[in-house]
């Protein structure tokens, strides 16, 4: 999770002038169950959160990408529940499990703008200033590639569903 350390203090780095920068990266259930074991909070709201996603896409409502801006956004009520898991991703570990460099603090940086560019967050401030601008998709990316008839199919099958053909089933969050 932590990209560099200076001093002693390690820091997630979040490049603001090329793509969004990711929070997490194409994870299915299975590293959500990881992430909210760790973060002390259950999967089930979660699972139905994302069970209200997919009736909204699939009704037309929202579409793949959905913004925290959108006031459809079915993560957009969940803010506090969402936090921990969010923070975990952020600083702690990954889907697979706890990072062996936890990061402290957020560098967000513009290469392009250097040296000006650059802001330093506390674990604390990151997940606030973030939250109106995420963005969440299900996708079929980071799904295994045996998927249904993989190890853990049936966590992996409470967030799938087939759209354009592909089994989608791996959350994605982004800054936007």
């Amino acid at each position: 999770k932590a990209d560099l350390s200076i001093n002693g203090v390690r820091y997630s780095l979040k490049e603001t002038n090329g793509s969004p920068p990711a929070i997490v990266n194409h994870t299915p259930r299975t590293g959500f169950e990881t992430a909210c074991n760790h973060a002390g909070v259950s999967i089930k709201k979660l699972d139905e959160i994302v069970s209200k996603y997919w009736k909204l896409r699939q009704g037309g409502i929202i579409k793949e990408d959905t913004k925290m801006s959108d006031p459809n956004c079915p993560f957009k009520p969940h803010k506090e529940y969402l936090k921990p898991i969010i923070e975990y991703f952020l600083f702690t570990g990954t889907g697979r499990g706890t990072s062996n460099f936890p990061a402290d603090k957020v560098l967000e940086i513009n290469y392009k703008s250097l040296p000006t560019k650059m802001r330093i967050f506390e674990k604390d401030d990151y997940f606030d200033e973030v939250w109106d601008k995420l963005q969440l998709s299900i996708r079929s990316k980071g799904m295994p590639p045996n998927y249904p008839k993989c190890k853990n199919a049936d966590s992996i099958s409470k967030w799938t569903n087939v759209a354009e053909g592909k089994h989608k089933g791996s959350l994605h969050i982004r800054v936007n």
